[in-house]
């Protein structure tokens, strides 16, 4: 886990009649299809434009069950790869395996919550649901991360006016530009 988020966090003691489970905000690097974005194009691109690098990484919410249930990681992604189009979004869900904490950039503990996968499920997809289309400023994987966190973490917020700040700061023209010339 990084941040300082970590002294937050009760320890991840496995317990069968737990029904808490810990939030978790993931980011992973941007790809789009077998296309990664370089860190060099990373760290160009918040350089340039003053950005962070969290904030032009992939986020995800993932769920740790403190009981013996299996965790899972919750995110939006578009049927598109172009970042000037506007694609069809859709709310993918993944099962945590070693591998896949692997590729996470970092991890911050949000907060607790009690509802189960069937309901978390059911939360993304209904944001999928009110935000149908692909938007890199209005409606992004940090925006689904955001309403989730809301509903699982009983109304905690995290900031999106610096994300949205950030994001007006970059033109998909200078993201695109950067993933061909990376």
């Amino acid at each position: 886990m990084t941040g300082d988020s970590a002294h937050e966090m009760a320890p991840l003691i496995c317990n069968p009649r737990e029904k808490q489970r810990a939030v978790f905000l993931v980011t992973t690097p941007i790809s789009f299809g077998i296309v990664e974005v370089s860190q060099s194009s990373y760290k160009l691109l918040a350089r340039h434009v003053g950005m962070s690098l969290n904030s032009v990484s992939h986020w995800a919410v993932c769920v740790i069950d403190r009981g013996l249930g299996e965790c899972y990681c919750y995110d939006l992604m578009s049927d598109r790869l172009e970042l000037t189009m506007l694609g069809k979004n859709y709310f993918r869900v993944a099962v945590i395996t070693p591998d896949f904490v692997d590729t996470w950039s970092s991890c911050y503990y949000i907060g607790e919550t009690t509802k189960t996968h069937d309901e978390i499920q059911e939360i993304g997809h209904r944001h999928i649901g009110r935000n149908p289309r692909y938007s890199l400023l209005s409606n992004n994987c940090q925006h689904l991360v955001d309403s989730l966190v809301k509903e699982l973490c009983n109304g905690k917020v995290i900031s999106q006016a610096k994300l949205d700040e950030e994001l007006s700061l970059a033109s998909p023209k200078i993201a695109r530009d950067l993933l061909i010339n990376a």
